[in-house]
């Protein structure tokens, strides 16, 4: 996934100012979710932060090989920015692995088999003088504006780096698109903004390989993915993403009886399963979003029956044209992350208006 000439913009700092920029927003993120990480632990957060870190070495490398005149230095960079551009689809695939639990999620014992194939990457582009299986040549074009390297692609780069790291790259998208079907409101547009993040770089990359120029000569890639990392940032700020991860909970609760409530910190609804669809007599993508105040308006008065006895028996109304009250036995339970930090609450109600009415029916 590279392309090293020069040419094509009148000045070497023209050429690596939108690397170096993209360079600048790749660490400018970085602090800002490492920031984000030390006030509470999201799952994918570290993988998402390591990815960033790839972008802006290739970045750099990118720059710094545009920005220095001797063939030495412009090689430098090219093979520096080697680090970045054959890490970041593998850690991209474990973010959106981790993300949706595709399979059950993946642990990091398991994902690093997916870096051998980088690794490889990296040691044939810095030994290549020894091979040239990753570039076929690399030499000094005086021809060039400016005068800059040429390095011509070899077996390694066509039939093992970009098969494999554009395999990683659909297979995630893949991934994504399937969790997006059937998903609730709140989490489709997470997964969203993830396959916007996943289709940037697939596009700016594959011009830049078949010759479009967007920037004059310079790779524009690294700045694309930079653009990702800053698509999924406002993804977590604006809809919470990763705040609770979907998938996890779709697993375990889908196919329960009882009613099952998942809320955020705010006591705002992220998902139900469709038992408490069937009590609520709404739909999942109608109740993500709303407070649990809105449903139960003497929630805190609740609340305070819970903390004294340990369940609250509550009747909850339809909206059908005749109210029908729906005795509820309800528990709630907090959710916390690996670091013990408060991170939502769970609500589990057992519908038990059948037995109430028996009780009604039997009594003298």
């Amino acid at each position: 996934m590279d392309r090293q000439r020069g040419g094509g913009v009148s000045t070497r700092y023209l050429y690596a100012l939108p690397e170096f920029a993209a360079t600048l927003l790749a660490l400018l993120l970085v602090v800002t979710l490492v920031y984000k990480r030390r006030q509470k632990h999201l799952p994918g957060l570290t993988t998402f932060i390591l990815f960033i870190l790839a972008t802006g070495v290739w970045s750099f490398g990118v720059a710094m090989g545009t920005l220095l005149p001797e063939a030495s230095g412009q090689y430098l960079g090219a093979r520096l920015a080697y680090v970045g551009v054959a890490t970041v689809p593998p850690l991209w695939f474990v973010f959106v692995w981790r993300y949706t639990l595709w399979r059950g999620g993946v642990k990091w014992s398991t994902a690093l088999w997916l870096f051998v194939i980088p690794l490889l990457t990296v040691v044939m582009v810095w030994t290549n003088e020894l091979h040239f299986l990753h570039w076929r040549d690399v030499f000094f074009n005086e021809n060039l504006n400016p005068p800059g390297l040429e390095a011509p692609r070899g077996p390694w780069f066509w039939f093992v780096h970009l098969p494999y790291s554009y395999g990683l790259l659909f297979f995630a998208a893949f991934i994504l698109l399937t969790r997006l079907r059937g998903s609730p409101k709140t989490y489709r547009r997470q997964l969203f903004f993830l396959l916007i993040a996943s289709a940037l770089p697939f596009v700016g990359n594959a011009l830049y390989i078949g010759g479009v120029q967007l920037l004059g000569d310079v790779d524009p890639t690294p700045l694309t993915f930079v653009l990702s990392g800053c698509v999924v940032a406002y993804a977590l700020s604006r809809y919470h993403l990763l705040n609770l991860t979907p998938i996890a909970y779709q697993a375990v609760f889908e196919s329960l009886p009882d009613s099952v409530i998942v809320l955020n910190p705010r006591d705002e609804i992220v998902d139900v399963n469709p038992s408490a669809e069937t009590v609520l007599e709404s739909s999942r993508d109608a109740l993500v979003g709303k407070t649990i105040q809105s449903l139960f308006p003497n929630w805190e008065d609740l609340m305070e029956q819970y903390r004294a006895t340990g369940q609250i028996s509550l009747r909850y109304s339809s909206s059908a044209p005749l109210p029908e009250f729906r005795h509820l036995d309800v528990r709630l339970a907090p959710l916390r992350n690996s670091r013990q930090e408060f991170v939502g609450r769970v609500i589990i109600a057992q519908d038990v208006s059948e037995r109430k009415a028996y009780q009604g029916a039997s009594e003298p």
